[in-house]
């Protein structure tokens, strides 16, 4: 009987899961010929316990997956297999050390290139993913521009946008406001919702929060918007 599963520990609860191709045995969490890449984290319920948070699966060789591919991952398995003592050490001692966020670089699944409602994101992580996938391409100072939709990248409890009220209407508020904006897309968050709830003296009308982008815009604060996208 041939090695059932190869496991290897990375950082931030990451583990890598590789079942090697041919007949499936009864150990194996993960189906033939398929990697995953599981990322553990602690149970509410049981600090003590570690539960698998976010799953990336693929084929060794690259090919599509099946239909039933999925349903053959034993999530059970692979969550008893973490916390057994041969295992559950090595992964929390790494769980503090930052690993790679699928999910946050998955948001930017509809953009390119770092740019997002016309205003360039460079330097940027995901513009730098992206250019690295062009053989022998260098990233470029002005990127092309091109639609994109970033938003779900954070929680809006973790962006300041409040405004200056008190400097209201003048050019340091729609500075202000620009700056903003810039901050929120860059998190990842549609602007418009994110500053009018951080506002509460404009009790969340999205209608004051466009008027005041509209007019960073005109003043010159922020560079010209583009149909459907952020703002």
């Amino acid at each position: 009987m041939g090695t059932a599963e190869r496991w290897s520990v990375g950082n931030g609860g990451w583990v890598r899961v590789e079942s090697p191709p041919g007949p499936r045995e009864p150990r194996q969490s993960v189906p033939p010929g398929h990697l995953c890449f599981v990322r553990f984290g602690t149970s509410v319920d049981d600090p003590d316990h570690l539960v698998p948070v976010e799953v990336f699966l693929s084929r060794s060789d690259g090919a599509a997956i099946s239909a039933t591919a999925w349903r053959r991952v034993k999530f059970a398995g692979l969550e008893k297999k973490a916390n057994a003592p041969c295992r559950a050490g090595a992964i929390r001692s790494r769980l503090g050390i930052p690993g790679p966020l699928l999910r946050d670089a998955a948001s930017f699944y509809a953009t390119s290139f770092g740019t997002c409602g016309g205003e360039p994101l460079r330097p940027h992580w995901a513009a730098d993913m992206l250019w690295s996938q062009i053989t022998g391409r260098v990233p470029s100072a002005e990127p092309p521009t091109a639609r994109a939709e970033w938003w779900g990248n954070a929680d809006e409890s973790e962006v300041d946008a409040r405004l200056p009220m008190d400097q209201r209407g003048t050019d340091e508020f729609f500075e202000a406001v620009a700056r903003v904006y810039r901050h929120v897309v860059g998190a990842g968050l549609n602007p418009a919702p994110v500053i009018a709830a951080a506002n509460p003296e404009i009790d969340g009308k999205l209608s004051t929060a466009h008027y005041w982008i509209r007019q960073a815009r005109k003043r010159g604060k922020l560079g010209r918007g583009r149909r459907g996208t952020a703002g």
